[in-house]
């Protein structure tokens, strides 16, 4: 579930929702500018018809009821019909993709067996160099790393840009891709804000708080870790369509019912070894238009999103927390009355596609969402 309140929200941003608005000029929302707003301030507004007025922040950045303390919350999904949880880092509204771009770690040398050693001090990695900083339009949490060798006990104060990095004509060695999000100092994954995580019995992982160097300036950073993602020849971020479920309100328009979205592989080949999804990280947001009688089986049909979601005319069906059905969308409530064990549910593209051909709508709004949870299981 979203989180309690949330899809009550959007609606005062649901303004229009019949036909598409001129899109606003393209801009990167990071973690920066997420915390740095207001609950209710509009995120990407004009780059998604069914919700042209934009996003409010708090979708995407939870607080404390006095404003204070800033979270990521941690929002439940499916993915080829299995539990999956996300969180939210930095949103692209008109933008025509993301780019990779460079990063720099330092390293001491290459073990056959244990790969390249870390440049440590006392104790510690030494922090990577990033080439581009949150201000710029240019910047992106999907960086190439280039492995950076200096001897043993080079200070961490030494090179702290590119620009130092290459006028000492230091040996580079090409690395993999790696998820590291610049972030303000200190926020936490908060896994309290899902509390249908530990209703389900799921495990949900976190990324590594670490510190970084941008044009000589420290920054904080949440490192996802590497193979999180692919890219073209052009060296443009493979996306995936991220489903969001909308129902017509009272009032005709639509708006979001507060159900789990749905991760698709957006014809890609899905890759998780060691349940460490290749995938993913990068969605593209898609809304579906549920028609007249679509239900949802909760496990509590007495909380502020199930009434919402009644209000909305869609059918809640009580089932324990530990179904298999829990939190998942049918285009068909009627199903409910046969036995929940007959109902077609929408937990996956192929699903959605199959039951709801017309009612889709791609936005203009990219996401990085990495997985912490997937197939039910914590994301190492």
């Amino acid at each position: 579930m979203i989180r309690p309140g949330l899809a009550a929200l959007l609606v005062p941003l649901l303004v229009g929702c019949d036909g598409a608005t001129p899109g606003p000029p393209s801009r990167v929302w990071t973690l920066f500018d997420l915390v740095g707003a207001s609950e209710t301030t509009p995120v990407a507004p004009g780059a998604f018809e069914l919700v042209p007025g934009g996003m409010p922040t708090g979708a995407f950045i939870v607080r404390s009821p006095n404003q204070d303390d800033p979270k990521i919350p941690v929002r439940l999904a499916f993915h080829d019909k299995q539990r999956a949880a996300y969180v939210t880092t930095e949103v692209w509204g008109n933008f025509p993709a993301v780019w990779l771009q460079p990063m720099y770690v330092f390293v001491t040398g290459y073990d056959p067996k244990t790969g390249w050693m870390r440049l440590k001090e006392n104790g510690v990695n030494v922090g990577a160099v990033f080439s581009v900083g949150p201000n710029s339009r240019f910047y992106s949490p999907f960086w190439k790393v280039s492995y950076v060798q200096v001897p043993d006990g080079t200070p961490s104060t030494k090179y702290q840009s590119v620009r130092a990095i290459l006028d000492a004509k230091l040996p580079l060695f090409p690395g993999p891709g790696r998820l590291c999000v610049l972030s303000p100092a200190g926020i936490p994954v908060d896994i309290t804000t899902q509390p249908a995580a530990g209703l389900l019995g799921i495990q949900v992982g976190s990324p590594t708080p670490s510190k970084g160097w941008v044009d000589g300036a420290e920054v904080s950073v949440l490192d996802f870790g590497a193979d999180r993602f692919t890219w073209d020849d052009d060296l443009v971020i493979h996306d995936q369509p991220l489903f969001m479920f909308f129902a017509r309100g009272p009032d005709g328009t639509w708006q979001f019912t507060g159900a789990p979205s749905v991760g698709g592989p957006g014809g890609r080949p899905p890759s998780a070894p060691g349940n460490r999804p290749a995938f993913g990280s990068l969605w593209r947001l898609v809304g579906v238009k549920l028609g007249p009688g679509a239900g949802i089986a909760l496990p509590d049909p007495t909380t502020k999103d199930a009434e919402h979601m009644v209000g909305l005319g869609i059918r809640v069906e009580k089932v324990d927390p530990k179904a298999e059905q829990a939190f998942k969308v049918t285009a068909n409530a009627a199903c409910f009355d046969a036995g929940i064990a007959t109902c077609t549910f929408l937990d996956s593209q192929a699903e959605i596609e199959k039951a709801v051909p017309t009612g889709i709508v791609p936005s203009q709004i990219l996401v990085t969402c990495p997985f912490v949870t997937f197939n039910g299981m914590k994301v190492p």
